[in-house]
């Protein structure tokens, strides 16, 4: 098992406002994204200068960073014979194929979940339906992510996401820390 945080991740999505550590099964594992396709980027901040006559910088600072998680997930024929869905949650209230504008929770689990993993708990969503011939249909889903009005944007930690039972099943609950052997 590798030491570091790469490899295939497990990608868990809930409503804006739900956390981990709450002992509910409020969020849904998304599919595997396509090979190499999750990044997570940011991108520094403006630069911010206060010149002096001669055009020496007598001070400097930077505007805050923006971060976004990219994935590219395929559109696939599921063993069922149904079209692969994406969480419930990315999909406006009541509709199978109008996508959400409503801000989302994200939690990424590394392939060793006892290496850093992140969860942010406001990102806002855009999906786009792409299509190539070499590769076929994806969903690309880029989620902004938002900074909170206190605290980290993303929280960096050990996660584990625990499949409830019966009717609820499919769904899962996310806890932070060091699992218990």
């Amino acid at each position: 098992m590798p030491n570091i945080s790469w490899g295939k991740p497990e990608i868990y999505f809930g409503a804006q406002g739900k956390n981990v550590g709450a002992d509910t099964f409020d969020f849904e594992k998304i599919s595997t994204p396509a090979e190499d396709s999750t990044q997570l980027t940011g991108q520094q901040g403006e630069k911010v200068e206060a010149k002096i006559e001669g055009g020496a910088a007598e001070d400097t600072q930077y505007k805050d960073p923006t971060l976004e998680l990219v994935m590219k997930v395929r559109m696939a024929k599921e063993d069922s014979g149904s079209l692969r869905r994406l969480p419930s949650v990315l999909y406006k209230s009541g509709s199978t194929s109008e996508y959400t504008q409503d801000k989302v929770a994200v939690c990424l689990i590394p392939k060793n979940n006892a290496t850093p993993g992140f969860f942010c708990a406001s990102c806002s969503v855009s999906i786009i339906e792409t299509y190539t011939a070499a590769d076929g249909a994806f969903w690309e889903i880029t989620l902004s992510i938002n900074v909170p009005t206190s605290g980290s944007a993303i929280q960096w930690g050990q996660y584990y996401a625990t499949e409830g039972a019966d009717s609820n099943a499919g769904k899962f609950k996310i806890t932070a820390g060091v699992q218990a052997a």
